[in-house]
């Protein structure tokens, strides 16, 4: 027999949607992609920049220890094929190994450092980055805000990436990178011919 708890229920959780639907009709949402608006403002390209310039010499000079390391394995090894002690080959590659070991530490190291300086660099910018999209909502009635990140898909028209980007360089008195000139170029550094 049908009681009025089993109509009830039903029309509850039936209006409950209902009002929800109403509610989320009315919720105007804008998406921004928090990644790419701090990298592609002109003082988050400019972070980059720096960022990438620290990280490559210390990759280069990561990468000469390595090789001077491996250089020093096939002499060690060499010598311990030549040479029948054995407490000498133990003894050279327990130093080896040991360097190695500064080595990896020296590298936990420097990734820890570029991590804390990107975050440094970045947090003020994250910053004022927020500020204009708490502009950006009020300014166009947004009720929420999303980062692209947590998002599967929306509509272009609903994200404000390129628009707080364009508003914060215009905010910023920080200068755009200059284009780099193409790798291998013969004519870098010439002045054009007069024609």
């Amino acid at each position: 027999m049908l009681s009025f708890k089993n109509l009830a229920l039903p029309a509850v959780v039936g209006a409950a949607l209902l009002v929800a639907g109403e509610a989320s009709a009315q919720t105007k949402v804008a998406v921004i992609d928090m990644q790419k608006a701090i990298n592609e403002t002109n003082e988050g390209a400019r972070a980059n920049d720096t960022l990438k310039k620290l990280f490559d010499k210390r990759q280069v000079e990561l990468n000469g220890i390595q090789e001077n390391l491996l250089k020093e394995k096939t002499q060690l090894e060499k010598r311990c094929r030549a040479t029948p002690s054995q407490a000498q080959c133990q003894s050279g590659m327990e130093e080896l190994q040991k360097k190695l070991m500064e080595l990896q530490n020296l590298m936990m190291q420097y990734q820890q450092d570029i991590q804390k300086k990107q975050t440094e660099a970045t947090q003020p910018i994250l910053t004022k980055m927020l500020t204009i999209i708490s502009r950006l909502a009020q300014q166009n009635s947004y009720d929420l805000v999303v980062d692209r990140a947590a998002v599967h898909f929306t509509v272009p028209a609903g994200d404000i990436t390129d628009q707080a980007i364009k508003i914060y360089n215009s905010e910023s008195n920080v200068a755009p990178l200059p284009p780099e000139a193409p790798k291998g170029d013969a004519n870098k550094g010439k002045k054009p011919a007069k024609k």
